[in-house]
């Protein structure tokens, strides 16, 4: 299911931004697309190509392997689960929908577990279906991302400055409340660490979408994507981490990139799937709970592309 290398295409989806705004990052593209990576996740035969004036759904899953890049691909449990709504044009802001790992659904041939065991049952093809069902909508694309790319892609960047709302202390790092500035080793922990928290995933997923907040925020304020030479060292540096679907071409991240743009960079919100509370399976696992009530609105406003009641709700 994994192509022979491990050189992101979700970075040279930066560079389509940088292209679709007519900046000369294209040679530096180019250098790169053909040893691309890839994941081959069957198409679905009932859904068809997004095109412009359509929705596109992006599933962005990391990992919580420990191993080599790309392990979390034959087994390993998805740590992150985010799900990035791209809406037509004129259709409000991308939004962007964290998915708690420990979240009790029912997998596609494999009965009720954590919807982060999809992955381990059956690859990034198990999760899309997981996730498809959850929320009742078409996963046109997928990307997947090892923990260490955290760490690499920060590092590349010269880190990131964020407003940390807590002081916790976490595998040998402190984090102070307020402004800080972390670099790769204190990004991979910061996004990671549940334990030290009275919420627990639910702390982790708010430091996940705080941490991706700042990432955006540093990599489109220092012009990342404009400047030809810093592009790519980001490539080089964070490639073996990431892979996409196959789907996923230059053409359609140009695409998407410049739709982006238009809805405005700084307009993306952020939510997470709605959930009941936390209880324990028949098996002594803790869960965290759906919210069935809250699912259905959600289902209906993606049906409708329109969030704004239901986000006014939850």
């Amino acid at each position: 299911m994994v192509g022979n290398r491990w050189l992101t295409r979700a970075m040279i989806g930066l560079a389509g931004v940088a292209v679709a705004v007519g900046v000369g990052a294209t040679l530096v593209v180019g250098e790169f697309a053909g040893e691309v990576g890839h994941i081959a996740i069957p198409p679905d035969d009932s859904a068809t190509a997004p095109d412009d004036e359509e929705a596109v759904d992006v599933l962005v899953m990391g990992s919580d392997s420990r191993e080599q890049p790309g392990d979390f691909l034959h087994g390993s449990r998805s740590d992150v689960m985010m799900l990035a709504h791209i809406p037509p044009p004129d259709h409000g802001p991308v939004r962007v929908m964290s998915i708690y790992r420990d979240l009790w659904v029912e997998l596609p041939g494999r009965g009720a577990h954590k919807i982060n065991a999809a992955t381990a049952f059956g690859g990034p093809e198990l999760a899309v279906r997981a996730v498809e069902d959850l929320v009742d909508t078409h996963i046109d694309h997928t990307v997947l991302l090892d923990f260490a790319g955290f760490r690499e892609i920060t590092d590349a960047i010269g880190g990131v400055d964020l407003d940390n709302p807590r002081e916790f202390d976490a595998r040998g790092h402190h984090f102070d409340d307020g402004p800080i500035h972390v670099d790769g080793e204190d990004a991979l922990t910061f996004v990671r660490e549940r334990y030290e928290f009275d919420g627990g995933d639910f702390t982790r997923v708010d430091n996940q979408q705080l941490f991706l907040r700042a990432l955006l925020d540093e990599v489109f304020s220092r012009e990342i994507v404009t400047n030809p030479v810093r592009l790519s060292a980001l490539l080089r540096d964070a490639g073996q981490y990431l892979w996409l679907d196959d789907g996923l071409t230059l053409p359609r991240m140009v695409s998407l990139a410049s739709r982006v743009v238009d809805t405005g960079l700084g307009d993306v919100e952020y939510f997470a799937v709605p959930v009941a509370g936390v209880g324990t399976s028949d098996d002594g696992q803790s869960i965290v709970l759906p919210d069935v009530a809250g699912l259905g609105e959600l289902r209906a406003a993606f049906d409708r592309e329109d969030f704004e009641d239901y986000l006014a709700g939850h």
